[in-house]
């Protein structure tokens, strides 16, 4: 389809013809932009002006001028903006141009103004410039690209280049190329050069690796015909043993190796055949582990046996039942298996009956709060069971053994409450005593030794100390409290008196012999506290493990 011709409409201000100027000058674009103006002179003397080749810079078109150029129209806005971007490349407007510099040049032409305003046409402006920019890049980097290929081309086939060569040693030998000449940055053909080189290198590397690996191969294949390396061979020894193999006198045999390889090598070939005999030895681990839990299995089932015969309670203790499956051979064969031991599985088997134990005690007690039954030292276990039975679902969910164990439990714990009831009542008629003998003391007239006892009641009889002992046994007592108390204190007295005497004897002789006896005592002490010490270190233990020792002593 071919592209309409635009159509050219005269401006209804325009007084003159659109290719003339006011004075009659033509308004081509060859003779707005290249031309100067031309003014008019006497026609005797005609001024001839020097012919300049460069292009001279015009001064903005009046807008007059404008108005007299004409309008170009297009069917679209695309086909406009196509004419604009020839125009553009028509005129030669380069990448470093500003629209102002740009319009100055194409203003007056009428494909300037086939897009309307002058914001189409400048953003039409850098979407030129934009694609100009592109293009001369992918121009630039299409060329870079050749030149890359052929200084590539090139440095293959010069085969004094190795992976370890310089570029500075090299570029007497490559200088003459024409690849290497039509690249004019020499920083972008060392920038090649070492790319290249890099090249060569990863290529080095990637040989020696596969070679490596290929003959880290070839020697574990060597060990593996080797009969006489087994699970059990060193590796001193399996060196002695590779390094008779033919295959070892040839140099290139095992290239890129080193020692570390050939160990790693070894090591893997040695858990390959670490295999077997690891196989056999966890076989027989889970068989053994398989007769051990097979072993405690029926040990548990024993136990639960005694346990439904009433042998085994929640109170039993292992000396008490270890008669009973001593010689059972479900015990004898659980004798030195490792993990849990025959006792191990009876603590077990307790700590079970225990929480049972605790479970029933709840409802047994329940029961008893329900029926408002307290049991005592006088309560009969047939009373007891009696009383329980009225509930008919008490022996589904309870133990036989755990309702006999919880009555011996509430007997024991009445015998307690008897027990603290009469520490109590020892304890409450020891101070009512004790406040009667102090009342003794203040009796008129005074309690003598020799007063008997009716002589001394009837003074205290009235005492509120006296009245509240109902018991005469218990007065009585007081009474020979007081009297054994007086004679002590008197022997006491006598005793001082004594005491004294010697004192002022002790005095006459002088503090000398009171020196020397202190300065012994001292010493005495000294020497034993040294030989104290001494066996703690022979026996090897401190006071305090010692004493220690003793306590366990006492506890066994």
């Amino acid at each position: 389809m071919g592209t309409p011709s635009p159509t050219i409409t005269q401006s209804p201000h325009n007084k003159v013809r659109p290719d003339l100027s006011a004075n009659g000058t033509s308004l081509s674009p060859a003779a707005t932009t290249t031309t100067p103006i031309v003014t008019p002179t006497t026609a005797a003397t005609p001024t001839v002006r020097p012919h300049y080749h460069h292009k001279v810079r015009q001064p903005p078109p009046s807008a007059a001028i404008l108005s007299q150029v004409p309008v170009v129209e297009f069917p679209t806005k695309e086909e406009a903006e196509k004419a604009f971007y020839k125009l553009l490349k028509e005129t030669g407007v380069k990448l470093d141009w500003t629209w102002e510099q740009t319009m100055r040049e194409i203003i007056t032409h009428p494909i300037y103004r086939a897009l309307k305003t002058p914001s189409e046409r400048k953003a039409a402006f850098h979407t030129y410039l934009d694609k100009e920019a592109r293009r001369e890049r992918e121009l630039r980097e299409e060329k870079e690209s050749k030149q890359r290929m052929s200084f590539f081309h090139m440095l293959e086939n010069t085969k004094e280049i190795k992976p370890y060569s310089r570029y500075r040693t090299m570029i007497k030998s490559i200088s003459q190329q024409p690849a290497y000449q039509q690249i004019k940055s020499e920083t972008q053909r060392e920038q090649y050069f070492e790319e290249y080189v890099h090249t060569l290198q990863r290529r080095e590397k990637e040989r020696l690796r596969e070679l490596r690996k290929n003959n880290m191969e070839n020697f574990a294949e060597l060990l593996r015909h080797i009969p006489e390396i087994t699970f059990e061979t060193k590796w001193k020894e399996a060196q002695q043993l590779y390094m008779q193999d033919p295959q070892f006198e040839n140099p290139k045999a095992f290239e890129g190796m080193d020692m570390l390889d050939f160990l790693s090598v070894y090591e893997e070939h040695s858990r390959l055949l670490w295999e077997v005999p690891l196989g056999e030895l966890n076989t027989k681990l889970r068989e053994r582990r398989r007769t051990a839990r097979k072993a405690r299995e029926s040990f548990r089932s024993l136990l639960t046996e005694l346990v439904h015969t009433g042998k085994i309670t929640a109170r039993s203790l292992w000396k008490e039942v270890y008669p009973e499956f001593k010689d059972d051979s479900r015990y004898t064969n659980l004798l030195g298996v490792p993990d849990s031991t025959p006792f191990d599985l009876f603590c077990d088997l307790l700590d079970d009956l225990d929480e049972k134990l605790y479970q029933d005690k709840r409802i047994v007690y329940d029961i008893l709060k329900e029926f408002d039954f307290e049991v005592s030292l006088e309560t009969t276990y047939d009373e007891y069971q009696a009383l329980l039975d009225r509930r008919n679902d008490l022996m589904e969910r309870t133990v036989p053994s755990n309702v006999k164990i919880i009555f011996d439990h509430l007997q024991n714990k009445a015998a307690q409450r008897l027990k603290e009831e009469k520490r109590r009542q020892e304890k409450k008629m020891k101070k009512k005593i004790d406040a009667l003998r102090h009342a003794m003391k203040y009796v008129d007239p005074v309690i003598n030794i020799d007063d008997s006892w009716e002589t001394v009641r009837s003074r205290i009889e009235n005492l509120p100390e006296y009245e509240a002992i109902e018991n005469e046994q218990q007065r009585i007592e007081a009474y020979e409290k007081f009297i054994k108390r007086l004679k002590e204190k008197q022997h006491a007295d006598h005793d001082e008196d004594d005491e004294e005497g010697m004192i002022k004897e002790d005095e006459e002789i002088g503090g000398y012999s009171k020196h020397h006896s202190s300065s012994s005592s001292r010493r005495y002490n000294k020497q034993q506290r040294r030989e104290g010490s001494d066996r703690e270190s022979d026996h090897g233990m401190s006071g305090d493990e010692e004493r220690s020792r003793r306590r366990k002593k006492r506890v066994n």
